[in-house]
């Protein structure tokens, strides 16, 4: 019996200490890797997210209010297709790229002759950034590296994103941003996937 007590108080006792471990509400029970471990590497972003509309693919419409004359109705289609990808290394460095494809579609409700044929734009953009990353936290109402702190190299523009899960096969990521002047906040919600 009093075996049988000590392994209760001892497993309570563990369940107890590897709990206050975790950082993030979707952090793993129990890590054999640090959080750097699980950070650094190559990921995908998966879902991207402001205030709940997706940001990796977009499609807005929109119609003229009035015919154009013999041509009809104009329709305007623009759509948005993103990838994104981040490098974390151990060294406290980032790299991330953007790779953008934006279609622009006119279409007329009446196939009449030029000049109203409908007519599709293609752009394909591609951005390239990088800058620091460290741990933030330990104050107020986060916990030690809890936060994930995104600068540019010249430390000029820097995100803090609260890190709700750290896995080493996804990360969940959250940032709140509010306007200064109307107020109004955003709710920006990222979760990447390694790659390698």
């Amino acid at each position: 019996m009093k075996k049988l007590l000590t392994l209760v108080l001892l497993a309570s006792t563990l369940v107890l200490v590897m709990n206050g471990c975790k950082k993030g509400s979707q952090d793993p029970f129990i890590s054999f890797r640090s959080r750097e471990a699980r950070l650094c590497g190559k990921w995908n972003v998966t879902k991207y997210t402001r205030n709940t509309k997706d940001m990796l693919t977009r499609s807005d419409t929109t119609m003229t209010g009035a015919p154009m004359g013999s041509c009809g109705w104009l329709t305007h289609k623009d759509d948005t297709l993103a990838t994104i990808t981040f490098q974390f290394y151990t060294d406290g460095r980032y790299e991330a790229r953007g790779d953008s494809v934006y279609l622009d579609n006119y279409q007329f409700s009446a196939q009449a002759a030029h000049p109203c044929n409908d007519t599709t734009y293609k752009v394909e953009q591609t951005n390239n950034f990088g800058g620091t990353w460290t741990w933030g936290g330990s104050g107020g109402s986060y916990k030690k590296e809890e936060i994930l702190l995104l600068s540019d190299y010249n430390h000029i523009d820097s995100h803090a994103w609260k890190i709700l899960g750290l896995k080493y096969k996804e990360i969940t990521l959250e940032r709140a941003v509010t306007d200064s002047v109307s107020g109004k906040s955003t709710i920006y919600d990222m979760t990447l996937e390694r790659t390698k």
